[in-house]
């Protein structure tokens, strides 16, 4: 499916584009063929990355680059949902207590903190391709290390590192999604969340499988199989088209459209690429993380091809793409030359008029004033899926524990423990032997049941992404997640525990499914993957504590307050998503921090 994500034409060197561009008012009503971009009567038509992409469509290309970037999601899913045995095993291997069972989990949200931010800052800096080949590599050397782990701190140690290397687990999916046409987003994003569930679901067979007989070490090294896999074909992996034009690479960006255009069955490109320039000059500072806009009024020339007769323009601040302000900052140029009229004009990539180029400004960029409400309640939804997430997963374990040391024919103990007695260590009747948690074949079904909770969460998401608001629908998922999960208090039969479970796991799903729609979708491309990685870092504080809620609260007999933590903070990000000040849905992704946001073209009926 091939669509354009422009209606502008680039015939004399303008286009109907985000202000950032050279525009002419005599060119905006030339239409741009959402196939070819064919020469018009003036000469070469030009496009850029953008149109490029929505030209050449969703085709073989793109079905490659989906499932390298899925292989990476279930290798991510897989080593995320292994902690749920590792834990459990752990304790049986050392005798531990609770809350340093928590801490095994713990410390992979640890690990990935520091790698998201470390791993995102790498990819906007030195490249997509970069950034994920260092945290495949820490991942899979770390993962099969901790499988040889002969004390707890040692797996501790290991453990870290592997969250370390996971935290750039967002890197593939901003790469994906740059490669996506802007039309065709929403749904492809929505689809490759399916290979977290296919990962969630692998993982859980394997379990089922390799613990009762092998044990927890040979769990842990298989499940670092996705990641070898995905450093084997690394040298396959191409670099973003949009941190090519960053760079200002017009060589790589062509051959990289004759490759697209030959994957596709579709003809090059028939124009010219142009690379998108930035908009003004805006500096961040990194000790008081407040912008200071060059108010100079710089004069930068004209590209020789706009063929708008004008000699120089003056830049001058215009509207933000910031909190509170719809459409974002655009730039205007008020003319000092020959022509007439106002053309929008960018700086050249490469030329620094986008101050963000370290990583360290970088984060100052996406907290600056125009950004600081959006990027604070994006960490706040982060921080509540990653909590109700992971702790279901985790939480699941333990009702499985739970019914299969109780005798009772209820199958699961009240939610009011009045009998219970807290665990401190491999006396509590969890354990079958050193290493080996107390598991058979119902409880290992019960948490694979669990995995396929995701596969509604996913449809829903998927039907919801094309029509509702991104802030809506996560508001939605939250609240069905804290809706399913108050029963707990009065009603606790093993059927019912095991279906409130089954749609809470649906509903966080899809909100953490819709969390990684928008946030890509929010930042633009200078900080786009620093964006995530910070806000996929704060998630990682929400799973850092949920151990502690999930694990040593109910097995210290305060599962009461535990359940009422997972529904305080499903409501509280419920409510974080509603504020959120910036809506994406229809809209065209943006380069550059002082880029409008446009709407995507709507196609015409088929």
């Amino acid at each position: 499916m091939a669509t354009s994500s422009g209606s502008g034409s680039r015939g004399d060197g303008s286009a109907d584009r985000p202000s950032s561009t050279v525009r002419s008012d005599s060119t905006r009503d030339l239409a741009l063929d959402p196939v070819s971009l064919d020469d018009s009567a003036d000469g070469p038509r030009e496009y850029d990355v953008s149109e490029g992409i929505d030209a050449l469509g969703f085709g073989w290309f793109q079905v490659m680059m989906l499932f390298y970037s899925g292989l990476a999601w279930v290798g991510d899913a897989m080593e995320m949902l292994l902690l749920s045995f590792v834990g459990p095993a752990a304790k049986c291997e050392w005798n531990l207590n609770g809350t340093m069972e928590g801490a095994v989990t713990s410390t992979v949200f640890v690990g990935m903190l520091f790698g998201a931010y470390v791993w995102g800052a790498v990819s906007d800096v030195k490249g997509r391709r970069a950034g994920f080949f260092m945290t495949a590599c820490f991942t899979a050397v770390f993962g099969i290390l901790s499988s040889f782990s002969f004390s707890y701190w040692w797996l501790i140690l290991t453990r870290g590192l592997v969250g370390f290397g996971l935290g750039g687990v967002h890197v593939p999916y901003a790469l994906f999604l740059e490669f996506v046409p802007g039309q065709d987003r929403a749904f492809w994003l929505v689809v490759i969340n399916v290979f977290w569930t296919v990962g969630s679901i692998v993982e859980a067979l394997l379990a089922w499988a390799i613990m009762p007989t092998l044990g927890w070490r040979w769990l842990v090294a298989v499940s670092a199989a996705p990641l070898i896999v995905l450093l084997i074909l690394y040298p396959f992996l191409p670099e973003s088209p949009r941190f090519l034009q960053l760079k200002g690479d017009l060589d790589s960006l062509n051959a990289m459209f004759r490759k697209i255009a030959i994957y596709n069955g579709k003809p090059p490109l028939a124009g010219k690429l142009v690379l998108k320039g930035a908009p003004p000059e805006e500096e961040f500072s990194p000790s008081s993380l407040l912008p200071s806009f060059s108010l100079k009024k710089r004069l930068l020339p004209l590209s020789p091809s706009s063929k708008l007769g004008l000699g120089w323009a003056r830049l001058s601040k215009s509207s933000s793409i910031g909190d509170g302000e719809a459409e974002g900052r655009g730039v205007e140029a008020e003319t000092a030359g020959s022509g007439a009229g106002k053309a929008a004009v960018a700086s050249p990539p490469g030329s620094g008029a986008h101050k963000a180029d370290t990583a360290w400004e970088k984060v100052c960029a996406i907290l600056s004033p125009s950004w600081r409400r959006t990027t604070l309640l994006l960490w706040m939804v982060f921080i509540g899926c990653a909590f109700s997430y992971y702790g279901i997963v985790l939480y699941t374990t333990e009702v499985a524990l739970q019914h299969g040391n109780n005798p009772s024919p209820r199958g699961i103990h009240p939610l009011w423990r009045e009998d219970c007695n807290p665990s401190n260590g491999t006396d509590d009747g969890t354990c079958i032997g050193k290493g080996r948690p107390k598991f058979d074949n119902s409880q290992y079904r019960d948490v694979l049941l669990a995995s396929f909770a995701e596969v509604p969460g996913l449809i829903a998401t998927a039907i919801m992404v094309q029509t509702m608001s991104r802030r809506v629908m996560l508001a939605i998922f939250f609240v069905v997640d804290a809706v399913a999960l108050a029963p707990f208090f009065l009603i606790r039969t093993r059927e019912v525990v095991v279906f409130l479970l089954f749609v809470a796991r649906a509903a966080v799903s899809g909100a953490f499914t819709a969390a990684y729609v928008y946030a890509p979708e929010v930042y633009p491309t200078t900080v786009r993957s620093t964006g995530l990685g910070m806000a996929a870092g704060m998630a990682r504080i929400g799973g850092l504590i949920c151990p502690f809620v999930a694990v040593a609260l109910v097995e210290g007999c305060h599962e009461t307050i535990a359940v009422a933590i997972f529904i305080v903070i499903a409501v509280a990000s419920a409510a974080a998503s509603v504020l959120l000040p910036i809506e994406t849905r229809g809209k065209q992704l943006t380069d550059f921090l002082g880029e409008k946001a446009v709407e995507l073209p709507r196609l015409p009926p088929r």
